[in-house]
């Protein structure tokens, strides 16, 4: 028994000392030079000791996955040693005190034995629990909730082979790979791009897979149909694509649909049905098609609503008289007859974009939010010096009550990393105040780090209020990256968000010291006192008892591409907050989002007055393409459904994350309420000792009387 307990704890200590010297001791240098830069700020002592807290939390996160890695290999290990225990004394009687020599020497071979066969099962589990501490081997093809429990997971394309691994992450924020076999297709290593969507309407999330084509110069595109246990590839039989497509609903029907181009520039559209089957469409929802031609290089093109009506637009990116020129195309959807969505071009809807005064001549990758907090969904397009943007002169920005306006970004003697798919920024709130925010890999000298640009209140642009500003180490204490990360070659940053707790975290892609692709994650749990709202909005193709769904479970399950949402409230100044997004606004270019909206409330304990919700169908007032929530309480997360076909009841459930504010605001009620209660019991009980006293003054008075 001796020998095997040494055993174990050898194996442990190795496991635990492995981790230290890769992992730990690193994070732990970085810990304390951000301690020691918190230290030299001249803020007031409790803000450096939040500082110091802020430091030290990604290196406690680690430590506390390993402890309760350990803990719960110990009692794994503790319920085998029993389990073996009591096989033997049901074996040889209840008592090993009366047991004979015989009985005592059989007793403790099995008992060495068997807790020997449990050490040995539960020691081949340490190299999965480094597996699971250490970062992830492969390149992000994609986002999506794979098994519909309202987690997000990834889908990783394999570095040295041709399939994808999705990766399920779990309750408490780790990944580790799903049930499903590898997803083989042939493609060049690097080079895919993934979008979820449900394509046959059976409520099961399929993948949209867009790749090189390595027998000729374009891209090529597979729809994997999820089975509910496996993936199986439906060739479509289309010519190579200049670019990955956009998944749109054309129809309103809940079942995906594609936009895009070939090779050679001209416009196609598949529509999809109950049997998964895609058909071309672009001579009947898209009449007058022959105008959408030449895509902009590497330019994702848009599925979200910028007119306030919360029915999303295609909004194509397209080449002008030369190949450097950038205008856009907006489509509205006018009507929907016989499930045929008829979309007409709307040529005053985006204004041409300024280029007069401008330095830069080059037009980067854009993305779309609600960026001044009006209400209304604006597009950003950086504007650069170079075709690889290393180097964003403006921003320019498009909504359609003020049109296009311009300011300048300050990149601080960096250079902004551009990356294979052509994306410069990805867009999240990042810091939960209401104004979403950018992230970007930019680079310094021979160093690569994960930016934050803040969206920060600005008097000094001409008819926009905002601007960008980096958040940087050592300014920001969040970004404590492990030490593989940091020594690695960064080539991506992105949102994600983690436990789905309403914080964003940071995912980055490197490569490692061999030139391996592999990623991690810089948490980023405590954001203050800011509250959000998160919301997500199911397709309409079931409503209830679907069919791959868990019982008690709400709607499909997948998330509706195009989707909008918008809220009032007031905020703790008593002014009014105002923000709208849509859902899954691009999905080729590894644009990255997350399958939800997730709305920043800053420090705002204040319930959200109004949530409107909107569909990808015709807008009208008839309540099937608009719904509207009162009096949300912040810190919640919505799960919406949308009725189906002509119906107009939707449905809605919320699920309430408390952050630290409301349960100090409780605390606080419940403070109250202790003292009243203790009030109340004293002045009770005084009146009663006052009550007391006049009745004996009354009795002594009538003593006194009759004498």
């Amino acid at each position: 028994m001796e020998e095997v307990q040494e055993r174990v704890k050898a194996a442990v200590d190795d496991l635990v000392d492995d981790l230290d010297k890769k992992y730990f001791r690193d994070m732990q240098k970085k810990v304390y030079l951000c301690s020691a830069d918190c230290c030299t700020k001249t803020d007031s002592r409790q803000r450096i000791e939040s500082c110091v807290d802020q430091c030290n939390k990604p290196l406690q996160k680690v430590q506390s996955i390993l402890e309760q890695e350990l803990g719960t290999l110990q009692q794994q290990l503790s319920r085998c040693a029993m389990t073996t225990y009591d096989k033997i004394v049901q074996q040889l009687g209840p008592d090993p005190s009366k047991y004979t020599d015989v009985q005592m020497k059989t007793f403790n071979d099995k008992l060495d034995k068997g807790v020997g066969a449990c050490a040995d099962d539960h020691l081949k589990l340490l190299p999965q629990i480094k597996n699971r501490i250490k970062p992830l081997d492969g390149q992000i093809c994609g986002f999506g909730d794979m098994n519909k429990d309202r987690y997000t997971d990834l889908i990783v394309q394999n570095q040295h082979s041709q399939s994808l691994t999705i990766y399920l992450q779990s309750e408490n924020g780790r990944l580790t790979p799903g049930p499903y076999p590898p997803i083989v297709f042939r493609a060049p290593p690097g080079s895919a791009v993934c979008a979820v969507a449900d394509f046959n309407g059976d409520t099961l999330p399929d993948i949209l897979v867009t790749s090189d084509d390595m027998n000729a110069s374009g891209k090529k595109i597979s729809i994997f149909m999820n089975n509910g246990k496996s993936f199986e590839e439906i060739h479509l039989k289309i010519d190579p694509l200049s670019q990955p497509p956009t998944v749109v609903d054309l129809n309103g029907d809940g079942i995906a649909d594609i936009v895009g181009f070939f090779e050679s520039s001209k416009f196609f559209c598949l529509t999809f049905d109950s049997s998964g089957t895609g058909r071309r469409c672009e001579e009947l929802s898209f009449p007058g098609n022959e105008v959408i031609k030449k895509p902009f290089g590497k330019f994702p093109h848009i599925f979200a609503d910028i007119t306030g009506d919360l029915s999303a637009e295609i909004i194509f990116a397209l080449q002008g008289d030369s190949e450097k020129e950038l205008v856009f195309q907006a489509w509205q959807l006018e009507d929907i007859t016989n499930n045929v969505g008829l979309w007409k071009k709307n040529d005053d809807l985006i204004k041409a974009m300024p280029t007069t005064g401008l330095s830069g001549v080059y037009f980067g990758s854009g993305v779309v939010a609600d960026f001044d907090g009006d209400g209304m969904i604006d597009i950003l397009v950086p504007v650069c010096r170079e075709h690889d943007c290393r180097h964003v002169e403006y921003i320019n920005i498009f909504s359609p009550e003020r049109g296009w306006v311009y300011f300048q970004l300050d990149l601080k003697d960096t250079e902004l990393v551009w990356s294979n798919d052509g994306t410069v920024f990805r867009v999240g709130d990042f810091t939960l105040d209401g104004y979403p925010d950018l992230i970007a890999t930019v680079s310094k000298g021979s160093s690569k780090l994960p930016v934050v640009f803040e969206n920060v209140d600005y008097n000094g642009n001409y008819n926009f209020s905002r601007k960008f500003e980096m958040m940087a180490p050592p300014k920001n204490s969040f970004f404590v990256m492990p030490e593989e990360m940091s020594n690695g070659v960064l080539m991506m940053a992105a949102f994600f968000d983690l436990k789905e707790d309403g914080s964003l975290d940071i995912l980055v892609e490197y490569k490692d010291y061999k030139g391996h692709l592999k990623f991690d994650f810089i948490h980023c749990d405590d954001k203050g006192d800011t509250t959000f709202l998160k919301v997500q909005i199911f397709t309409n193709v079931c409503t209830k008892d679907c069919r791959y769904s868990k019982p008690n479970d709400l709607g499909s399950g997948i998330s509706w591409h195009g989707a909008c949402a918008s809220f009032t409230m007031l905020d703790t100044s008593g002014n009014s907050q105002q923000s709208s997004q849509c859902q899954l606004p691009q999905t080729s270019q590894r644009a990255l989002h997350s399958p939800f909206i997730l709305f920043g409330l800053g420090r705002s304990p204040n319930f959200i007055d109004e949530l409107t919700l909107g569909s990808p169908r015709v807008p009208d007032n008839s309540g099937n393409q608009q719904s509207l929530l009162k009096q949300i309480v912040p810190n919640s997360r919505i799960i919406v459904v949308p009725p189906e076909d002509d119906e107009v009841h939707w449905q809605s459930r919320l699920y309430l994350t408390p952050n630290q504010l409301i349960i100090q605001s409780l605390a606080v009620l419940f403070s109250v309420c202790v003292i009243l209660i203790v009030l109340i019991l004293i002045l009770h009980y005084m009146e009663h000792r006052q009550d007391v006293k006049e009745r004996q003054g009354q009795l002594h008075r009538f003593h006194f009387d009759a004498m």
